[in-house]
């Protein structure tokens, strides 16, 4: 048995983390097989899709190690540069779009978060194991990981409306036309990332009619994403922060507020 290890006390991280998922599984509010479906697509073949457009394949062997557990994604960079860091905003700006208004289960949008920062983690993969091993075994799914990075990041995603965010660290490593697409969130040092074209008819709406050719003209992203939420699913705008996700990019707020309860805690519903 052979033991592929790494730590590293200040490792570039970029951790993605779906919302929505345990009330879906508590309220029963889809049949068991399409929350599978809807994991599957989201978690699996979606990010690995969206992953293999952004970076090459030599890239992707020699710089990251992927931790995917649960209803979360943990991308560990082995090199750390601003290259890298743009090109993984490009990538989670794009797997969060396609979350949205990609081909997800019944074309229902998927709610997502994302933080990209430096922290401290370590991921171990165990390869090269005896045949009669359990760990060998088809039945058997490992994925070991953990640091302060796996703590931090998650406490920092809690109660933060639908978005892709950076840490004020890795803000210093970004050129000026992507220093113009950050908004901040209130209070902190954190900041929510614009997707590249703000042009609601011409990049919302022709996606949503899975048609460039025929764009709707005169309606707003709001009344887009009310009709595409179901409303039997815990996906609402306003729970579910996507107000917030939408009013920035129609240029109708200029920050973003943290959801917390009335005694000071985050506020989790939906999350």
């Amino acid at each position: 048995m052979h033991i592929y290890s790494y730590l590293n006390e200040k490792t570039l991280l970029a951790y993605i983390d779906l919302l929505g998922t345990t009330s879906l599984y508590k309220e029963k509010l889809m049949p068991l097989e399409k929350q599978a479906e809807r994991l599957y697509m989201s978690l699996l073949a979606i990010f690995s899709t969206e992953f293999q457009n952004t970076f090459t394949e030599q890239e992707i062997r020699d710089n990251f190690y992927v931790n995917i557990y649960a209803d979360s994604i943990m991308i560990c960079s082995k090199i750390d540069t601003k290259d890298i860091i743009e090109k993984l905003i490009k990538f989670l700006l794009k797997f969060q779009w396609n979350l949205i208004f990609g081909d997800v289960p019944d074309n229902n949008p998927i709610p997502s978060r994302a933080l990209i920062d430096r922290q401290s983690f370590f991921s171990i993969r165990v390869g090269s194991l005896e045949v009669n091993s359990i760990l060998n075994s088809e039945s058997t799914t490992c994925s070991l990981c953990g640091g302060q990075g796996m703590v931090s990041m998650d406490e920092e995603l809690k109660g933060l409306p639908v978005g892709v965010y950076i840490s004020e660290n890795i803000k210093h490593d970004l050129r000026i036309v992507l220093l113009e697409r950050l908004t901040l969130v209130k209070g902190e040092q954190l900041y929510f990332f614009r997707q590249e074209n703000g042009d609601i008819d011409f990049l919302f709406l022709p996606h949503v009619q899975k048609s460039i050719l025929s764009p709707i003209k005169g309606k707003t992203l709001t009344e887009i994403m009310e009709k595409l939420i179901p409303d039997s699913l815990p996906f609402n705008i306003k729970e579910r922060g996507w107000k917030q996700w939408i009013d920035i990019h129609e240029r109708k707020a200029n920050e973003i507020l943290r959801y917390r309860s009335e005694r000071g805690e985050y506020r989790t519903e939906g999350c």
